[in-house]
């Protein structure tokens, strides 16, 4: 995906995921965050609050 994409303020990876697709949601086993993470591309739990220019990869 090239262009951003808008979640609510304290949206987790979780309903991230949901927003995309329900498959996602239903089929996601772990993330990775470039952005608002301790360490570039630190996987996060599905409960990880997002932060404004995060970057998520969602692995299903």
């Amino acid at each position: 995906m090239s262009a951003p994409f808008i979640i609510q303020k304290g949206a987790t990876v979780e309903q991230f995921a949901l927003q995309l697709h329900r498959d996602f949601y239903d089929n996601l086993k772990s993330a990775r965050v470039w952005g608002s993470s301790d360490f570039d591309g630190q996987m996060v739990s599905r409960d990880y609050i997002l932060h404004d220019k995060d970057i998520v990869e969602l692995k299903i």
